[in-house]
C-alpha cells in the first residue's frame, strides 16, 4: 500500500513539474513574428507602394516585427542590392523583372502590391485614346510607365516616333517627372503619362485624366488585374528567411485593413507629412490610390494571369528583353515557390 502511495505521489510530483515547466515557457515573452527585414524601395518616391503605409502606421511593430526601408536611387540598383543579399526584399515594377530572369537570376514574386495606377493626363480637347493620333506624349525615361506606354500604344496600332508626329503616329518624348505639369500647361506636349502624386498635381491645373493604365489595359483585351508594383525576393532569401517573409506579407494584410478603416490618419502621416501634399490634395490622392492597392489574394490565379498577359504584351512589342526565354519560362520562374 505504502509502495502504491509512493508511486502515486511520484506521479503527481512529475505532473506538477511538467505543468510548471510548461507554464514557464508559455509565459515567456514571445519571439518576434519576424526578424528585421530590409526592404529596398525607390528613393524620393512617394505614394507608390503600400510598404509606405506599413511604415507610416508602424504595422510591422504592431505585429511584432521590424521592417527597415532602404531607399535606393533606381530600380536596377534595388534589384542589384537584392541579388547581392544586401536587402531581403525589393519593391519594384514588374516590367524590369523579365530581363533579370533572362540573365539567370532566381528572382521570386511574392505579392502584387499595386495594380497599374499610372494615368494619361491630357488637354481637355483630347477626348479618347484614338484622339492621340498625331499628338505628343511626355513620359519619364527609363521607367516602367515608359515601357508600358510604348507597349500599349503599339498594341493599339500606333507608330511611335521621337520627331514631330504625322497621321498614325504618336511622338513619345522624355520629360522628367518634376517638369511634366509645366510642359503640359505650356503646350509643349499634348498629354503626359504620370504616376503617383504627380497625377493629382497635374490634374489641378494642367489637364484631365484621359485614361488610367488599368482601364487602358482592359480596352486592349488584357485579362486579370494589370500588375505594376510587386514584392520580390530571391530563391536563397526564401530559403533563409521564408517564415519571416511570410509573416511580413501577413502584416501587409493587417496594414491594409487598418488603412481602409483609418484613411485620415494615413493621409496626415504619409501624404501630407512625408509627401508634402496640401491636405486637400492629399485627401484626393488617398481616394485615388485606394482604388489600385491590391486587396485580393497575393498571388492568386487572377494575379498570375495578369502577370502573364502583361509580360507577354511587353515581349510581343519588344520593349523588354527576356534573354531568349519564352514568356512561360520567365513567368514560371518568377512565380516558383
Amino acid at each position: 500500500m505504502a509502495s502504491n502511495r509512493s508511486k502515486l505521489l511520484t506521479a503527481i510530483i512529475g505532473v506538477i513539474f511538467i505543468i510548471s515547466i510548461a507554464t514557464v515557457y508559455l509565459t515567456l515573452p514571445a519571439d518576434k513574428s519576424f526578424r528585421e527585414l530590409k526592404v529596398a524601395t525607390l528613393r524620393g518616391a512617394c505614394g507608390i507602394s503600400f510598404t509606405e503605409v506599413i511604415d507610416a502606421l508602424e504595422m510591422d511593430k504592431k505585429v511584432g516585427g521590424d521592417v527597415t526601408m532602404v531607399p535606393l536611387d533606381g530600380v536596377p540598383i534595388e534589384v542589384e542590392a537584392l541579388l547581392r543579399g544586401e536587402v531581403d526584399l525589393a519593391i519594384v515594377p514588374v516590367e524590369f523583372l523579365p530581363e533579370y530572369v533572362g540573365k539567370g537570376n532566381d528572382l521570386r514574386m511574392l505579392l502584387l502590391d499595386m495594380t497599374q495606377y499610372q494615368a494619361l493626363v491630357s488637354k481637355p480637347s483630347i477626348s479618347s485614346i484614338r484622339s492621340l493620333d498625331g499628338k505628343t506624349i511626355g513620359v519619364a525615361k527609363p521607367t516602367s510607365t515608359f515601357l508600358t506606354l510604348r507597349a500599349y500604344l503599339l498594341e493599339g496600332g500606333f507608330k511611335i516616333t521621337e520627331e514631330k508626329p504625322s497621321a498614325g503616329q504618336v511622338a513619345v518624348v522624355n520629360i522628367p517627372i518634376p517638369a511634366m505639369q509645366g510642359a503640359l500647361e505650356k503646350g509643349e506636349v499634348d498629354a503626359i503619362a504620370t504616376i503617383g502624386t504627380s497625377t493629382i498635381l497635374s490634374t489641378e491645373k494642367a489637364g484631365t485624366v484621359l485614361s488610367t493604365f488599368s482601364d487602358w489595359s482592359k480596352s486592349l483585351g488584357l485579362n486579370g488585374p494589370p500588375p505594376l508594383i510587386m514584392f520580390v525576393t530571391t530563391a536563397s532569401k526564401l530559403k533563409e528567411k521564408g517564415s519571416d517573409i511570410d509573416a511580413l506579407l501577413r502584416s501587409r494584410g493587417d496594414a491594409l485593413q487598418e488603412w481602409l478603416k483609418t484613411g485620415g490618419s494615413v493621409v496626415d502621416k504619409l501624404y501630407v507629412e512625408k509627401c508634402g501634399l496640401k491636405k486637400d490634395l492629399a485627401s484626393k490622392y488617398h481616394e485615388w490610390i485606394v482604388k489600385y492597392v491590391w486587396k485580393g489574394e497575393p498571388l492568386g490565379d487572377d494575379v498570375k494571369k495578369g502577370v502573364r498577359d502583361h509580360i507577354a504584351l511587353l515581349a510581343k512589342h519588344k520593349v523588354i528583353d527576356t534573354g531568349g526565354l519564352s514568356v512561360e519560362e520567365v513567368v514560371g520562374r518568377l512565380l516558383a515557390r
